[in-house]
């Protein structure tokens, strides 16, 4: 389904749940999503549903940090530098 920005904000909290909900997201046909600074990654190539499988999560450093585009690599927890 397509819905325009203003059907997504009249159905906000009501049909669609986005939180926090920021007004300067909104778009005339869409809503800008932000990613964590965390994905779970999984070690395998072919993911099962059929197999536990154990994630591990992976950090990726904000933007102002990067000096270069090549230096866009994911780290570990404990080598991220806190704010």
């Amino acid at each position: 389904m397509i819905i325009s920005g203003l059907e997504i904000k009249n159905m906000l909290n009501k049909e669609i749940f986005i939180e926090p909900f920021d007004d300067s997201r909104l778009n005339p046909n869409s809503y800008n999503l932000r990613l964590h600074n965390e994905l779970l990654v999984y070690d395998s190539h072919v993911l099962d549903m059929k197999v536990k499988m154990r994630p591990r999560p992976s950090r990726f450093l904000p933007r102002a940090w990067y000096s270069s585009p090549e230096s866009c690599i994911s780290a570990e927890p404990s080598n991220i530098p806190k704010p």
